[in-house]
């Protein structure tokens, strides 16, 4: 388990150069081309989303209003609550569209054959185990809250990496309730 504090995120430009992401972890390590890449994107403005060909990409909103992708020939994706979800292909070309303020989505891409195999959220109110996953990668975004994660207080924000199928944990909230946001990939062997 590798707990990854919002203040150790690493502020980079968009590939297309139309904003900043907050990096929260890649692997291999830069500079290599990396085979997963988590990040957290503000979205100020309407544009194009930087394609990144030969990956699968699964945006997740995490605040604010919301966006609308729109792929072209009418297939479009509304996401409009916090832990809405889409996955598509990093290469599509993406317009997106805000429907109010700013707003911010957690990006994860995972280069194929490799694949995104899970994103929901966990409300919660007591004491939860997180059992071993059936993808070789997991992580748990706090969206609201603060949480004990193991030996680990999370804040909203935060981030958890779990790189083993075998990892259990137990999530406590540390308040009344947390939110959180689980996301699991699977690389090939």
């Amino acid at each position: 388990m590798q707990h990854v504090p919002a203040a150790a995120y690493v502020a980079m430009p968009w590939k297309n150069g139309k904003g900043v992401t907050l990096e929260i972890a890649r692997a291999p390590a830069a500079p290599a081309a990396f085979d997963w890449r988590l990040s957290l994107a503000s979205i100020d403005t309407d544009g194009p989303f930087s394609s990144y060909g030969g990956y699968e990409r699964v945006v997740v909103l995490v605040e604010g209003d919301g966006f609308e992708l729109d792929f072209g020939a009418g297939d479009t994706r509304t996401l409009v609550a916090a832990g809405d979800a889409a996955i598509f292909d990093g290469g599509a070309p993406v317009d997106c569209r805000l429907r109010g303020r700013a707003c911010r989505d957690l990006s994860l891409m995972v280069r194929l054959p490799g694949t995104v195999t899970a994103t929901r959220v966990l409300d919660l109110v007591s004491s939860t185990t997180l059992a071993g996953g059936s993808s070789s990668h997991r992580a748990l975004f706090v969206l609201d809250g603060t949480l004990e994660a193991g030996l680990a207080v999370l804040n909203a924000g935060d981030t958890v990496l779990l790189e083993s199928i075998d990892t259990v944990l137990t999530l406590r909230p540390a308040g009344p309730a947390a939110r959180v946001l689980l996301l699991e990939w699977q690389l090939p062997d």
